[in-house]
């Protein structure tokens, strides 16, 4: 869950007081997942890298929580990301850079540009996850959603968990600059996920994790970062 800290979030300076001199109080336990130690995959015209799941979504205990899968693709243009299996699980794709089309055996057929994040049960760069939820309404899941860069700078954008769909997973985006400073993330009890750096170079909870790096989060604490370039950066929050 977002740490409720009562501050204007507009304001860098006011995220992690003297975080450059102090361990974090209460740091998030993480299991680091380095971009080298995750298991890759290409095929005609596509890459992708599967943290969590792959190609098949993940059994206990390499889910977390209701996180089966989560990988990370990129296509070059005009290539066909095959159609693949869901079980009954809800996908979301969030579009990293370019712009994807989708469509379903279903009939559905949609185009995300950079920002977009679709949600349905079910050159471009796309990060894709399969959450285990109950199943809510669809058509609070089925419209595509596109956000501004500016939505998402320097505050915990939450892509997935909204609009009243009663998830217990929630997603949330962040892009940062060095002038941020710092900012944090707190995982309530008995909860847990996983944080992936979409780009950027950043000290998370005093280890340094680079573009594409990532970390599961094994329990309840505080998430504290300090980015050292522009950084795009993603939560998963489950009950664990």
């Amino acid at each position: 869950m977002l740490s409720q800290i009562p501050i204007d979030r507009r304001t860098p300076s006011h995220r992690c007081q003297d975080a450059a001199l102090l361990p974090p109080i209460d740091p998030a336990p993480l299991r680091l997942h380095r971009d080298h130690q995750i298991q890759a995959s290409n095929g005609s015209g596509f890459e992708v890298r599967w943290h969590v799941g792959g190609p098949w979504p993940a059994q206990a205990p390499a889910a977390i929580g209701a996180l089966r899968g989560f990988h990370h693709a990129t296509l070059e243009p005009s290539a066909t990301w095959p159609m693949h299996l869901q079980e009954d699980l809800q996908g979301v794709t969030y579009v990293v850079a370019g712009a994807l089309e989708h469509a379903d055996n279903q009939g559905n057929r949609d185009v995300l540009t950079a920002g977009g994040v679709q949600q349905r049960w079910l050159g471009t760069e796309f990060i894709q996850l399969w959450l285990e939820t109950a199943r809510p309404d669809p058509t609070l899941l089925e419209q595509p959603t596109h956000y501004a860069s500016h939505e998402r700078f320097e505050r915990w954008l939450q892509i997935v968990g909204a609009n009243g769909t009663g998830q217990d997973a929630s997603v949330h985006v962040a892009r940062l600059n060095p002038s941020t400073r710092c900012m944090q993330y707190r995982f309530e009890p008995g909860r847990g996920g996983y944080f992936y750096v979409i780009e950027g170079d950043v000290q998370v909870n005093y280890e340094h994790l680079e573009r594409r790096d990532a970390a599961r989060v094994t329990g309840a604490g505080l998430v504290n970062i300090e980015p050292s370039q522009p950084t795009e950066l993603l939560i998963v929050d489950v009950s664990i």
